[in-house]
């Protein structure tokens, strides 16, 4: 199916001028097609040579490379739904869909070539007996052809979030949206991470929450507080902070600038003249 992307891109250029005629377009579509391929070809072949695969004669081969990626990657999820040999349904949607699609670019080149299109009524004139079928069912055979392609692209998102969840398991998300959507990088990817080892993903995951339950559970109690979340330390009106260090009557305390304007206290007045504290009393009851 990366043969049809490329060559809706080459087809585009088409439309908008930019290269003319439809063998133009095919020259363009296969030569991105071969380099995207052999990179991809590359790839899967030595991570299945690493793998022990006995079917990785296949990265060569159209279609059965789509197979092979289900392979290397295992069974995959649809949500909650365990799909067993995802890759070969892959395949066989891949493969089916293809020829659809190649049948109905082929009655559309005939189409165009032999038929005289109105676009005011959105509909064929001078069309030959020989053709008459082909202009009837194009629409219908598109539907089909839309519908393989849904299959394919649900099946295809499968298989590669499996791959990738093996192969490239720190963000296997990211790599599968990168293939899926931009077919023009498959073939890259593939390359790129073709020395890297497989490992199981739900066990990856299990090791990662027992790290962060371990870390969680060494921090200091106080430290998990929101009153210490600011970037100055300790912030203000936190119930959890220890209480301030209490001066010592050696330290002395600063001086109170309104000191002359404060009452008398009896006890430290009778400790400055050396007498005995007076009561707190009033005079005339004593």
């Amino acid at each position: 199916m990366d043969f049809i992307d490329f060559y809706n891109l080459s087809y585009r250029l088409m439309y908008y001028e930019v290269i003319k005629g439809y063998l133009a377009a095919l020259l363009i579509a296969l030569s991105l097609y071969l380099v995207n391929f052999t990179l991809e070809a590359v790839g899967l072949y030595t991570m299945a040579k690493k793998a022990n695969n006995k079917h990785k004669w296949m990265a060569f081969v159209p279609f059965c490379n789509t197979y092979l990626i289900g392979e290397l990657g295992g069974d995959g999820y649809l949500f909650s739904a365990k799909i067993k040999r995802s890759g070969l349904w892959a395949m066989v949607t891949e493969l089916i869909a293809f020829l659809c699609g190649a049948f109905y670019f082929i009655l559309g080149y005939l189409i165009d070539v032999n038929c005289t299109y109105n676009p005011t009524t959105n509909t064929y004139t001078d069309v030959p007996k020989s053709l008459a079928w082909a202009v009837l069912s194009i629409d219908y055979i598109g539907i089909v052809m839309d519908v393989l392609n849904l299959a394919y692209i649900i099946f295809l998102f499968v298989v590669l979030f499996a791959f990738f969840k093996k192969y490239f398991y720190r963000n296997p998300m990211i790599m599968t949206i990168s293939a899926f959507f931009f077919p023009f990088t498959k073939g890259a990817i593939l390359f790129a991470i073709r020395n890297n080892k497989p490992v199981d993903y739900e066990e990856y995951l299990r090791r990662q929450q027992e790290l962060y339950r371990k870390q969680y559970q060494s921090r200091n109690p106080y430290d998990q507080n929101p009153y210490n979340r600011t970037p100055y330390g300790d912030s203000y009106g936190n119930p959890y902070r220890n209480p301030p260090d209490r001066r010592s009557p050696s330290e002395g305390e600063p001086p109170d600038p309104f000191e002359e304007f404060s009452s008398p206290n009896p006890k430290e007045e009778g400790k400055r003249e050396g007498e005995k504290p007076k009561s707190g009393n009033d005079d005339l009851f004593n």
